[in-house]
């Protein structure tokens, strides 16, 4: 599982670990990273050729199979500085993910980044900054006035089945 399976959480400890990687012939490509014990925050950007037009952090508070649960928008400000430098350096264009993740320390750490809308980016729309919407008019060519989001928005999916 640890070697074929996407992870779903911890699940083994690091005693089982070194037994299953000195029983393995030919070792497989790995990326390790520092573990990061803190929170994740997912980041959606639109961008303009590498400026910012806006950049929302929200919380991932509850996940499911990968997916937020529930999510809280927050105007975390070293996230957002941090964000916009990597967009103004790589003259970043459209929408972008960021996915950071706290250290030990309370750091916040860039774990992941993707050139496309997440799955959450729904809660942007209603703190008031329809992303979809906006990189439609910027790939329009018109203007994209800067949002104003209301911080601490909190998201709470549901998914369940339901039977008649």
């Amino acid at each position: 599982m640890l070697l074929k399976e996407k992870p779903t959480g911890l699940v083994a400890s690091l005693y089982d670990i070194y037994h299953i990687f000195r029983s393995l012939r030919v070792y497989p490509e790995l990326l390790v990273m520092e573990y990061l014990p803190g929170k994740e925050y997912s980041v959606d950007v639109l961008a303009d050729n590498g400026r910012s037009i806006v950049i929302i952090p929200r919380t991932r508070d509850y996940i499911k199979a990968g997916i937020s649960f529930e999510a809280t928008t927050v105007n975390h400000k070293e996230i957002i500085r941090y964000t916009d430098k990597i967009v103004r350096k790589l003259k970043l264009n459209g929408n972008i993910g960021f996915q950071f993740k706290e250290d030990k320390k309370g750091v916040p750490r860039l774990i992941e980044c993707n050139p496309r809308l997440q799955g959450t980016v729904v809660i942007n729309t209603y703190a008031g900054a329809n992303l979809v919407y906006m990189a439609v008019k910027l790939a329009l060519g018109e203007k994209v006035e800067t949002p104003k989001v209301k911080w601490g928005l909190k998201m709470i999916r549901y998914w369940e089945e339901v039977y008649e």
